[in-house]
């Protein structure tokens, strides 16, 4: 679920949106996992993608990567949705549970 903050419609000052993103999700973590099985490569990646960016409404994909990933890997994994088609992506994150010097 997504809250949109503001409006890029200048007539509606009122602040929050209040409808309810219905907005399909793919979730993509990064051993290039796509929902249960593991993608063995880009192009793959790029096939998986190209067939759920032709779906209406389009589905957000979500890029999940442990702390060890490296940044150039999920800039790699950006590039292949994009190559796919899909417009939205969003990554998720894990809380630092309070562990000490994270913020």
């Amino acid at each position: 679920m997504a809250m949109n903050i503001g409006s890029s419609d200048s007539s509606d000052e009122r602040g929050t949106m209040s409808e309810i993103n219905t907005t399909p999700l793919v979730d993509v973590m990064l051993v290039f996992f796509w929902g249960p099985y593991k993608v063995p490569d880009m192009h793959r990646l790029v096939t998986e993608v190209e067939r759920e960016a032709v779906k209406v409404p389009q589905p957000e994909i979500h890029i999940r990567a442990d702390s060890n990933t490296e940044y150039k890997n999920v800039g790699k994994v950006i590039a292949a949705i994009n190559r796919g088609g899909v417009v939205k992506v969003g990554f998720i994150t894990e809380p630092d549970h309070g562990v000490r010097g994270t913020r």
